[in-house]
């Protein structure tokens, strides 16, 4: 094999590394990683082959008076260059991990050219008379030079356009502390209309660009409106309502709000104005990584008077919830994200519903929007390694024809994409979020106000659970470059300890000394499956005690720590399943056509609750462990998500929204009235897996606040 120690190039495969730019390129064009990742492939490629210690890699990256989390610093520039490689460390190409040692380079280095050689002297011949003969050679002269001129005016005039863009510019449109979301041009692109909260829910508005003129409001019911969308004539603009569900229109500058369906959400315009395409799924809530459709949404079509509605997607194919729909230019597909464990990036013939894979695995995509030619197709992505815009080439027939090219990148997310009608401008909603591990304190049979424990321990912090003895608290946490951690702490957020980096889904065995959890690997390939391990919180070592369909999610332990609940989808519809412990033996327990997860089990273990959806709402249950058998628990309109239960087992501690405002309930299983035990009224914040601990005088729960403002990008795309 070639050695390139000396070598200030070297080319593997598709790449080429040039170390003293520090540049990285893929068939020639440059990709965006730097710094560390480079550092680490030189140090590999000066000894291929052989393995190159993680001490010789700490040595030269940091130096010694360098105070860093080496593991995860070394971890995450590893990944971040497997990424740019599209490597992977269960079945790698160029990159091996040797455990416990470090990493060794197996690919194959393309040899350096041969040096070039002088030209070998010929004898030259013996001179020949030349006949010269000035007419023949001007007219040669001539019918060349105008063979040259038409095949210069035929490219001239059939120049394509290269399917990428650059940002010429970037520019923020709003100036919000809270957050302002879904924006979208008007057909000329002067004017843009977008949902701001005022302190009475979302509502939407209406302003030019450029301007300092003041927004003016088109909805101003209290009905939480958004999702706007300007028809292509500039007349009529589309929304969903999340109060009374469904897609509406209104006059583009105010009028009586006219409703086109009683259900769905994310409108699209075709761009001959003839058709809305929608998601059948409403919209849960606002988050920054919130993927805007849940199982078991499916995309339709309509007519814009409410006529002709016909359903394009089938549920299981692909398999997932479907949502955020947009037209391609000639009307003939539709691009939409799928969420699933994960997301999924697909387009759909309109005609045929024949459905095509783009873009697979990655935990989110947002928005996807067709370019104006249709030649590729923009979105927003949240990896485990990174957040920004990207931009994917497409065939006419829907297909990939290449690979994405990230356009942007940053800590906030890139949503809600609208791009202008001649392509030259996009705009974007840029959501960050604050999310930490909130507590309140029992004071007799009243709680107290919210306090937080942890909070900035990365982009989300989420699923507390507490110890059986109380003692300690699991949480999980994820930032971009690193996921996703698990910690553990003390009850009042101290002492936090860093348990692993490549779990989700942590739960407590009884012992209180070793957790489960799902291994990340697994989710993040094209495995089938992912590993079910065990960690001992003390020794740190963890085993794979089974593997489970990729697709798993949301756990729980019962209380014996026999059993395992969890949900997993098959054929468009989402179920629980258990899992003896013991045995390794799976066998599913309810058998819906739609969507039931996010399972708890009861403290004596002869319950479980969990909610599954009913219409636009989630709605609690509960069943038995044996038989499945469903037992609705609550019924007001909203979403009933349940996190634990009391002690005693009398009452379900929930996450609901009610109105768009997520709050922590305690729901009486006697009485069936739900108690709210906090009192948030922001719309762009929401809480999660509220836990109760084991003598109930404690509650923690997540708690995220998003915020944001619409920013617009001018495009530039290059001619070839």
């Amino acid at each position: 094999m070639p050695e390139v120690q000396k070598a200030r190039t070297a080319r593997f495969g598709p790449f080429e590394i040039d170390f003293s730019r520090g540049e990285l390129r893929k068939h020639g064009l440059r990709l965006k990683v730097s710094g560390q990742p480079i550092q680490i492939l030189e140090m590999l490629l000066e000894n291929p082959g052989e393995v190159v210690s993680r001490e010789q890699i700490r040595d030269r990256l940091w130096t010694a008076n360098t105070f860093v989390d080496f593991d995860h610093g070394l971890n995450a520039a590893t990944n971040k260059l497997r990424e740019a490689l599209g490597d992977s460390a269960d079945n790698p190409k160029y990159i091996e991990t040797v455990p416990r040692r470090g990493y060794r380079f197996i690919g194959e280095l393309i040899p350096a050219e041969a040096e070039a050689r002088p030209p070998v002297q010929e004898r030259p011949s013996e001179p020949v008379p030349v006949k010269k003969d000035r007419q023949r050679m001007l007219a040669v002269t001539l019918a060349v030079s105008c063979v040259i001129g038409l095949v210069l005016v035929y490219m001239l005039i059939n120049r394509k356009h290269d399917w990428r863009v650059t940002i010429a510019r970037e520019a923020q449109i709003t100036t919000s502390s809270d957050l302002v979301i879904y924006p979208t041009f008007s057909p000329d692109a002067t004017r843009l209309a977008y949902s701001v909260d005022e302190g009475h829910g979302y509502e939407i508005v209406v302003r030019q660009i450029g301007s300092a003129e003041r927004e003016l409001p088109i909805t101003n019911d209290g009905q939480q409106n958004i999702q706007a969308a300007w028809s292509p004539d500039g007349q009529t603009i589309i929304y969903h309502s999340r109060k009374r569900g469904g897609i509406w229109a209104m006059p583009a500058m105010g009028g009586t709000p006219r409703r086109i369906t009683n259900f769905g959400s994310h409108p699209a315009w075709s761009l001959d104005g003839r058709w809305i395409a929608f998601q059948s799924g409403p919209v849960n809530d606002l988050a920054a990584d919130a993927p805007g459709v849940f199982l078991p949404s499916v995309l339709w079509v309509v007519r814009p008077d409410g006529s002709d509605a016909r359903q394009i997607t089938k549920a299981g194919t692909p398999e997932g919830g479907h949502g955020s729909p947009s037209w391609s230019p000639d009307g003939r597909h539709l691009v939409f994200v799928s969420i699933v464990a994960g997301m999924g990036l697909y387009t759909v013939d309109v005609q045929t519903g024949e459905v095509q894979r783009l873009g697979y695995p990655a935990p989110v995509y947002f928005d996807p929007v067709y370019s104006a030619d249709g030649s590729s197709i923009f979105y927003g992505m949240v990896n485990p390694f990174s957040v920004g815009l990207f931009q994917m080439p497409v065939a006419k027939d829907g297909s990939k024809t290449g690979e994405p090219v990230q356009l942007r990148s940053g800590d906030a997310r890139v949503r809600n994409l609208s791009l202008s009608r001649d392509g030259t401008k996009l705009l974007y909603s840029g959501a960050t979020q604050i999310s930490g591990i909130w507590s309140i304190s029992a004071n007799g049979k009243k709680f107290g106000d919210p306090a937080v424990l942890r909070q900035r321990m990365g982009d989300r912090t989420t699923v507390p659970k507490f110890s059986p003895d109380g003692q300690h608290l699991l949480v999980a946490s994820w930032r971009v470059g690193v996921c996703c951690e698990i910690w553990m702490m003390k009850p009042d957020g101290s002492d936090a300890l860093m348990l692993g980096s490549d779990g989700l889904h942590p739960k407590w065995l009884p012992d209180g000394k070793n957790i489960v959890y799902l291994s990340l690997r697994g989710k993040l390939t094209e495995s089938r499956t992912t590993s079910l391990q065990k960690l001992n919180v003390e020794t740190r070592e963890s085993v794979s005690i089974a593997e489970l369909p990729k697709s798993v999610q949301s756990l729980d332990v019962s209380a014996d720590g026999r059993q395992m609940v969890y949900q997993s989808p098959s054929h468009g519809a989402t179920n629980l399943w258990i899992l003896d412990l013991k045995s390794g033996a799976r066998r599913q327990l309810t058998n819906v056509n739609d969507f039931i997860g996010f399972a708890v089990w009861s403290p004596d273990g002869s319950q479980i609750t969990a909610d599954a959806k009913r219409a636009d709402d989630d709605q609690a249950f509960i069943l038995s462990p044996r038989d499945g058998r469903l037992k609705q628990v609550t019924f007001d309109a909203g979403q009933h998500w349940p996190g634990s239960w009391s002690a005693d087992g009398k009452e379900i501690i929930m996450a609901a929204q009610h109105d768009g405002v997520w709050n922590v309930y305690a729901l009486n299983l006697a009485t069936g009235i739900e108690r709210p035990l906090t009192h948030y009224t922001a719309s762009n914040a929401y809480v999660r897996y509220p836990q109760v601990s084991p003598t109930g005088k404690q509650i923690v729960y997540e708690y995220t606040e998003t915020r944001g403002n619409i920013w617009m990008l001018s495009l530039r795309q290059d001619e070839r």
